[in-house]
């Protein structure tokens, strides 16, 4: 059970405050990009660096690290980087996934569409900790999409 099963957060989310995940400190303001999953869920996710850059897949793990620092994001950006950041089913605007479906199965899946959404074939996936379960599951499950991998505090389950 994740914190969204307990929250009490409703499941509906006000458009306007959603669509946009404003920068602090010195970080610029990004817009969420969306994608509706043919089940009629919604998916958001963040691109960072340079959005027409070479693709990384960043699973940001359940501490909600969506963001950089803003100085690693300018190194993205100056690198040519397009660093693509799904949020969570339950978190941003994203929606939770139904009680009866498998969380990994749709997390992997909701990475997968953003990928196509992003026109990305393949590409190298950096995940922090936790998140790196899901690293390896994408890349077991859809090995032709991870060009490499880099899991920083890795854990299995």
């Amino acid at each position: 059970m994740s914190i969204m099963g307990v929250s009490g957060v409703p499941a509906e989310h006000d458009e306007a405050s959603q669509n946009i995940h404003r920068g602090y400190a010195t970080l610029e303001d990004r817009a969420f990009q969306t994608v509706v999953l043919p089940d009629g869920r919604r998916v958001d996710y963040l691109l960072l660096g340079d959005p027409k850059g070479r693709p990384i897949l960043y699973l940001s793990a359940g501490l909600g690290l969506i963001r950089w620092p803003a100085r690693a994001e300018a190194e993205a950006a100056n690198r040519g980087m397009r660093v693509i950041v799904p949020l969570r089913p339950g978190y941003g605007g994203s929606d939770p996934v139904a009680d009866d479906v498998d969380y990994t199965t749709a997390l992997v899946s909701d990475a997968v569409h953003i990928l196509d959404a992003e026109k990305v074939e393949m590409c190298p996936i950096l995940s922090i900790a936790d998140d790196s379960f899901f690293a390896f599951e994408i890349a077991r499950t859809h090995p032709k999409r991870v060009r490499a991998m880099i899991a920083t505090a890795a854990r299995c389950r």
